[in-house]
C-alpha cells in the first residue's frame, strides 16, 4: 500500500518507524525502569515503615558487617585481652558500640529514603506527563498528515463544497 497508503492517508514512513522505534525504546526503558523504581520504592519502604523485621532485612548487608567488625574486635580482645573483669565489660562495650552503629546507620538512611521516596515519585509524575505529551504530539501529527493527503484535502473540499450548497439551496 505503500505509495497509494501516502496519498490516500498522508502517512509518512519516517514518521511511522521512528513511532515505533520509539515505541521500542520506551517498552524497554519501561520494563527497566518498572523495576529498577518497584525496588528502590520498596526499600525506601522498608525502611520507613517501622517494621523492625523489613528494616532489619533491608539493611542487613550493613548490619551483617558491623557485626562483623564487632565480633572480630571481640575475638580479638578474648584472645589477647587480660583475664580481668575489665574484659567482659569491654566486650560488653563492642555490642553496646554495635547497636550504636546500626541505630545511626537507620536514623540517616529513614532521612534519605523519605527525601528518596519523594523525589522518586515526583519524577515518575513528571515523566507520565512527558510521555503522554509526546503521544500527543505524534498523533497530532498523524492527523494533520491525514488532512494534509489527498483523500483527506478531497473529503474537505466536498464537505465545504457541500455546506455552501447547503447554504445557497437555503438562500443563506
Amino acid at each position: 500500500m505503500g505509495f497509494l497508503g501516502g496519498i490516500l492517508t498522508g502517512s509518512d514512513p519516517t514518521l511511522g518507524k521512528n513511532i515505533g522505534n520509539f515505541q521500542t525504546a520506551a517498552g524497554f526503558d519501561t520494563g527497566i525502569g518498572e523495576g529498577d523504581v518497584t525496588k528502590a520504592s520498596q526499600w525506601y519502604n522498608d525502611i520507613l515503615s517501622g517494621d523492625p523485621t523489613k528494616m532489619a532485612e533491608a539493611v542487613a548487608p550493613e548490619t551483617a558487617a558491623i557485626q562483623g567488625e564487632t565480633q572480630q574486635a571481640k575475638d580479638q580482645t578474648a584472645q589477647f585481652g587480660g583475664r580481668s573483669g575489665g574484659t567482659a565489660a569491654a566486650i560488653a562495650g563492642m555490642d553496646a558500640n554495635s547497636r550504636a552503629q546500626i541505630i545511626k546507620l537507620l536514623g540517616g538512611l529513614q532521612s534519605g529514603a523519605a527525601g528518596s521516596l519523594g523525589g522518586l515519585g515526583t519524577t515518575e509524575q513528571g515523566m507520565a506527563t512527558t510521555n503522554e505529551e509526546a503521544a500527543d504530539a505524534a498523533s497530532e501529527q498523524q492527523l494533520q498528515n491525514q488532512k494534509n493527503s489527498v483523500l483527506g484535502k478531497g473529503i474537505a473540499d466536498f464537505a465545504s463544497t457541500a455546506e455552501n450548497a447547503g447554504e445557497g439551496a437555503m438562500g443563506l
